[in-house]
């Protein structure tokens, strides 16, 4: 295999003993116990950097978030955020949809899916109550549950069997509805519905820009 083996013998034993000098260059040697433990288990090893950031950094981390939720924290930072950076696109519209001049009857009927994200979010609702207002449409809450993309997750190869199976509920409750045309906010939702209904989908945006009597 192309190595050579140099036995063990007085000659290499003496050369050994050349390098170990003395003084402040001896090297005394390091045992595999020792070796093991430097490599590993010390601050500079491979489990002690992971180890010592676990029990330092994010336990303090995690402490702090469990702290702050207990004391109602966490959720006035949510709400903090959300008041400072904006509100969703449906809940600024209904609330100026006295502005807005909407055709006297536009007979529609939507299908709409709540994406996980604005589950969460106050004005969770505030897309159905934009859209039930608007004179001439019917909408059907499907109720369903996460559509299965998750983000990127759902778009690798590897990944698109245990996919679909998320969100055959949304598929299928999508299919049953009365409503002719899929609504939903998200982006990736609308892609999945896509995939798995015979239906269009559509932002609630869009179905206001076509509520109007003239463009804005």
């Amino acid at each position: 295999m192309g190595y050579i083996i140099y036995p063990f013998n007085v000659r290499t034993a003496k050369t050994l003993k050349w390098l170990d000098m003395g003084g402040m260059w001896n090297f005394p040697g390091v045992n595999l116990h020792r070796m093991l433990y430097r490599m590993h288990f010390a601050p500079d090893g491979i489990f002690g950097t992971i180890a010592t950031i676990s029990s330092t950094f994010v336990f303090l981390f995690v402490l702090f978030a469990a702290f702050l939720l207990k004391l109602g924290a966490g959720d006035f930072i949510i709400r903090l955020s959300i008041a400072m950076m904006g509100r969703h696109v449906s809940q600024l519209i209904l609330e100026n949809l006295d502005k807005l001049p909407l055709k006297k009857n536009m007979p529609l009927e939507l299908a709409y899916h709540t994406p996980c994200h604005l589950k969460v979010q106050d004005h969770s609702t505030c897309s159905i109550e934009l859209l039930s207002v608007i004179p001439g449409i019917t909408v059907d809450a499907l109720n369903s549950h996460c559509c299965g993309m998750a983000g990127t997750w759902g778009m690798m190869a590897k990944n698109y069997d245990l996919s679909k199976t998320i969100g055959t509920d949304l598929a299928s409750r999508l299919e049953r509805s009365p409503g002719t045309t899929g609504i939903t906010d998200c982006p990736t939702c609308t892609m999945q519905m896509e995939a798995f209904s015979t239906k269009p989908v559509c932002h609630p945006v869009e179905i206001v820009a076509k509520s109007l009597e003239t463009r804005i």
